[in-house]
């Protein structure tokens, strides 16, 4: 969670949103036994999947628009009025 919070650019808070989304999985179906703690465990998993889709398509567009993935850069671009963004 501190990778997510910490990073300095999209693909470092990428990293750390996988490691919170299998933190999450892992803690959720702890009690595999149980048919309901292994039922939760696997749509944990199936919604962050879902998640992975859209940040890693937001992390594309962020690329794709701003030429960088660094936070830093990034917000100096949108401050300045020079993102010019695809219609």
């Amino acid at each position: 969670m501190l990778i997510l919070v910490m990073a300095g650019n999209f693909l470092l808070m990428f990293v750390g949103w996988k490691a919170s989304a299998l933190c999450s999985y892992l803690l959720i179906g702890y009690y595999f036994d149980r048919r309901s703690a292994g039922d939760a465990g696997k749509k944990a998993f199936i919604v962050n999947r879902v998640g992975d889709i859209g940040f890693v398509l937001g992390i594309f567009l962020i690329f794709m628009t701003f030429h960088s993935m660094s936070f830093g850069r990034r917000f100096q671009t949108g401050r300045r009025g020079r993102c010019t963004l695809p219609v």
